[in-house]
């Protein structure tokens, strides 16, 4: 008998069929070493209360996930997406973060402030060192648009900063079509210091001022480079007005002292 229960039935199947009016669950199966053919059946009502077991655990399953799904976003939300949030909207408004939280935003925000102060440290030590030099002093970045400019080439130029800074230098104020000296931008010096990598000075050149006169000036440009690629250009330039009065006095005393 053990060795008969062993054996593997051929195949069982469960169906639902209808005796009067009762729904019953069969199962079939087939039992080959005895060629049985076995059914059993079951009155299906006597599962109903078990399918609706089934069928809330499968509603309360879905509603905590849905719910844990929500509470997780919340806490990612509150957790990151706030925290980081505040943080850029600090560094976009050029303040200082001072997010105080959660502790890895709360270090990284302290750390961002830091490079800031830094930078706007350095930044104002620049501004302090080209305002000293007495000369006017510019800087464009590759495309020749204005990215600095120091007190002193705002008073020769007649320009503000603000009136400056994200214009092309060479358009506003080194192109005066009414000069016959004028070239193109492709032909500018300046220009192509960045195109060559090497400095240009020269002695005697002009600017436009703001009011439309020219500005006879001297300057030199070098290059500027960050991480071994060209990445702008520096002028420092000379009003040479009075120089040029001087040397037309001395002129006009050795024309007067000959003749």
């Amino acid at each position: 008998a053990h060795e008969v229960t062993n054996q593997p039935a051929a195949h069982a199947a469960v169906v639902v069929v209808r005796h009067g009016n009762r729904d019953y669950y069969m199962a079939a199966v087939d039992f080959e070493p005895w060629s049985w053919h076995i059914h059993l059946f079951k009155e299906a009502s006597e599962f109903a209360d078990l399918k609706k077991t089934v069928r809330n655990a499968h509603l309360v399953t879905g509603a905590v996930l849905a719910f844990s799904a929500i509470l997780l976003f919340y806490s990612l939300n509150r957790s990151v997406k706030v925290p980081v949030g505040k943080i850029i909207a600090d560094i976009r408004a050029g303040r200082r973060p001072q997010y105080d939280g959660i502790a890895e935003f709360a270090f990284l925000s302290a750390n961002i402030g830091q490079m800031m102060a830094a930078l706007k440290e350095s930044e104002q030590a620049v501004r302090n060192i080209a305002s000293g030099l007495g000369e006017g002093v510019y800087v464009l970045d590759r495309s020749g648009v204005l990215v600095f400019v120091n007190q002193e080439a705002e008073r020769l130029l007649g320009w503000t900063e603000a009136e400056l800074l994200g214009r092309v230098a060479h358009d506003l104020f080194h192109c005066h079509h009414h000069d016959p000296r004028a070239t193109s931008k492709e032909d500018c010096p300046v220009m192509a210091v960045m195109r060559s990598g090497e400095s240009y000075r020269t002695e005697e050149d002009a600017f436009l001022r703001k009011d439309g006169s020219l500005l006879p000036v001297a300057y030199v440009t070098a290059p500027l480079k960050k991480e071994g690629a060209i990445s702008g250009a520096i002028t420092s330039f000379q009003d040479i007005t009075a120089r040029r009065s001087a040397e037309a006095e001395r002129m006009r005393l050795v024309t007067t002292h000959f003749w």
